[in-house]
């Protein structure tokens, strides 16, 4: 009927905030905000299949630890050098388009890891993977288009509890998968579901240009709640928009957290089958699929119960100290290999910590920076 979808496409109708109480003014309805979520948590669900199964995979060719090491590294490069580039082109061109060719070019590459019929060709095609991986930072973005400075911080908590959701059952459906039909099925079961949200995204998500020059015309990148938390660092010019110091200084720190994260997403299976399972690799990598999924029940409990108090008790800053400290003792953890429970709880102890610091800094970001400069 003509209400029910005034109720879902009027700017008025709101996502409720966390803890029950109603968020301010999102601009755009229902649908937009639940169909960017779903996006979000179905792309994270299919990469979350072939990741644990990568090592397998390289062994599977006859390569062994550095190259399992590379493979991790040529993927996370290509994001890091990629994601800068399409958050500023859709900047300029809009986020739907961005989306659009990002998650095409996942489908191809995770076909392409299906078929990979050696160790090289796969390289290539984690190389493709990782160029085409930066949807979640253009996702942010068009959360932070799409709402004010004051309640963007509630906002990125559902999307980062999309994320999670899909990480708590991607991995194990995908090992499952992996143990019926091998690893390509998996794969080609991760791209059929890729294929599938992108026509989701083409069918149901709006543009947000137009809210995101809403947001231009209005200023609110020199906003209130932004000047109270991030002080000087907001200051940035609205006529010529430029990145602030602050936001290269966050960037370097993001890349010193990145190279600790990559090393352990590289070498993860490799030191679980070490230390726990004298060399296996088929019990390691499922091992490794259910500690994913258990990171994925984590993210979610922390995002939608507990990174709304413990952001309005510490604050953004305090919120990323608390989180960095939370994450460093559990990568001090993660290098003590005692048993598979401890490093079970280890693990998740770093995703606690990491995630409150990277949904702070997310936040904190997007009131540092003039609007037109969300995406890069």
């Amino acid at each position: 009927s003509s209400n029910t979808r005034a109720y879902w496409f009027s700017p008025g109708s709101r996502v409720p905030a966390l803890g029950g109480a109603r968020s301010e003014m999102a601009r755009v309805g229902r649908l937009a905000l639940f169909t960017l979520y779903f996006i979000v948590f179905v792309d994270f669900f299919q990469l979350s299949f072939v990741f644990p199964l990568l090592p397998k995979i390289v062994e599977g060719f006859g390569k062994g630890a550095t190259e399992i090491g590379i493979l991790g590294s040529v993927s996370a490069a290509a994001e890091g050098i990629a994601a800068p580039y399409l958050g500023a082109w859709a900047d300029r061109i809009g986020r739907r388009p961005v989306f659009l060719i990002a998650m095409a070019g996942c489908c191809i590459s995770t076909t392409l890891i299906g078929l990979a019929p050696s160790y090289y060709f796969l390289l290539v095609a984690q190389l493709a993977s990782g160029a085409c991986g930066g949807t979640a930072s253009v996702a942010a973005a068009y959360i932070a288009d799409v709402t004010t400075p004051e309640e963007r911080a509630s906002y990125m908590t559902y999307f980062q509890a999309a994320i999670f959701l899909g990480l708590s059952g991607g991995p194990s459906v995908g090992g499952f998968m992996n143990s019926v039909g091998g690893y390509r099925v998996a794969c080609y079961t991760a791209a059929g579901i890729c294929a599938a949200n992108l026509l989701c995204l083409a069918l149901f998500l709006p543009d947000s240009r137009a809210y995101r020059e809403g947001a231009l015309a209005d200023g609110e990148a020199s906003g209130p709640a932004a000047e109270a938390e991030v002080g000087d660092a907001c200051a940035a010019p609205v006529e010529v928009p430029r990145l602030p110091r602050s936001a290269y200084v966050i960037g370097v720190a993001n890349f010193l957290n990145g190279i600790g994260f990559t090393a352990f997403e590289s070498i993860c299976i490799l030191y679980i089958q070490a230390e726990f399972f004298d060399g296996a690799p088929d019990p390691a990598t499922l091992f490794c699929s259910h500690v994913i999924s258990g990171v994925g029940v984590v993210g979610l409990i922390v995002n939608l119960f507990l990174y709304s108090p413990l952001q309005r008790c510490f604050g953004l800053r305090g919120s990323i100290l608390l989180g960095g400290l939370c994450a460093a003792a559990g990568f001090v953890g993660i290098g003590i290999p005692v048993s598979k429970l401890w490093f079970f709880v280890v693990v998740q102890v770093f995703v606690f910590g990491d995630n409150i610091m990277s949904t702070s800094i997310q936040t904190m970001i997007t009131l540092m920076v003039h609007p037109s400069q969300f995406g890069k």
